[in-house]
């Protein structure tokens, strides 16, 4: 009868025939610093996700080394301040006897869905548009990661604007919320990155996919440099419901458009959520000088004329929201 022992059992061939192979060498060496670095930085990001449930942000899918989604992991949630200070704006519109709870919010160009989750939060309703195939597959499985809010939350992928036509299209990967179309032989240095998307007058899209008694209450619109086709495609639904709109403009001239725009459509002053820091215009030192002797304060500043600088959020809201504002019917 054949017997084996345990030394047969646990050695190779290699072993047994040749014992000076039956080491095999090491696949990879990490550093004890590299390892301790790492072990640092996984205890932070974790400190930082348990600090953004504590305060009740949705959970996201972000890119980490996208803009949004560095800001979103540290912060918590992108231009917190903004968020903050449009809820703000919720309270004195419903104390002013404008529907909030009970309407409809729009997010045009809703990227990953930062504001459109903030708004499902305050509306009945959110209808979200975002073009690009890619950054929309992000925003659907965000809805469906926040399954309190997914109710709420329609993704429309698709582009607003005040005409039927199709523009190139290019996605910067570094920052996604920079991504938007070419217009007019705009940037011309992308334009072999470039994709041609389909855009649809915004009137005509809406009114197949909002019910008859559906009343638009909020309207947001960050789109790289087309806001004004957007509200110019908007202007019937603006006259009717007159809702709190809120829009990056990026110039002077567009501020100007956009402004002429609401006009039309019966909004009299133009504000615009001031941030103290200006944090695109100082130094470190400058805004840190800065945030010690003042804080970090959002006020809500008529704007004149428009500058040559970006707006990251202007306002136009009907007379009796900022006079609510002025009585301190928001607080």
């Amino acid at each position: 009868m054949n017997t084996v022992t345990s030394m047969d059992r646990t050695a190779g061939p290699s072993a047994v025939g040749n014992p000076r192979r039956a080491a095999i060498p090491p696949l990879h060496r990490k550093s004890l610093l590299t390892t301790i670095l790492d072990q640092a930085l996984i205890r932070v990001v974790r400190r930082l996700a348990a600090r953004r449930r504590r305060l009740g942000h949705p959970r996201m899918f972000i890119a980490p080394d996208d803009y949004i989604g560095e800001t979103i992991l540290a912060e918590g949630a992108f231009e917190k301040g903004y968020l903050a200070s449009m809820a703000r704006l919720f309270v004195a519109a419903e104390a002013a006897g404008l529907p909030v709870r009970d309407g409809v919010a729009l997010d045009i160009g809703a990227n990953i869905g930062n504001h459109s989750l903030f708004l499902a939060r305050h509306f009945r309703r959110v209808h979200s548009f975002e073009p690009s195939p890619m950054i929309a597959q992000i925003l659907r499985a965000n809805r469906l990661i926040n399954p309190e809010l997914s109710d709420r939350l329609m993704v429309h992928e698709v582009a607003l604007s005040d005409t039927d036509e199709v523009l190139p299209y290019v996605t910067q990967t570094r920052n996604l919320g920079g991504s938007g179309f070419m217009r007019d032989g705009q940037d011309d240095d992308n334009a072999g990155k470039a994709a041609p998307l389909q855009l649809v007058h915004a009137g005509r899209y809406l009114a197949s996919v909002l019910d008859p008694a559906d009343r638009i209450a909020c309207v947001k619109v960050d789109v790289e440099g087309m806001e004004d086709k957007v509200v110019a495609g908007l202007q019937d639904l603006l006259r009717r419901d007159r809702p709190l709109v809120f829009m990056e403009v990026g110039d002077g001239a567009l501020g100007e458009r956009l402004r002429e725009l609401l006009r039309d459509c019966d909004y009299g002053g133009i504000y615009e959520i001031h941030n103290s820091l200006n944090w695109g215009e100082q130094t470190l030192p400058h805004r840190l000088a800065t945030a010690v002797r003042e804080q970090v304060t959002y006020r809500l500043l008529p704007v004149g004329r428009f500058g040559d600088r970006l707006y990251p959020m202007v306002v136009a809201a009907p007379d009796a929201v900022i006079e609510m504002l002025h009585a301190g019917g928001a607080g």
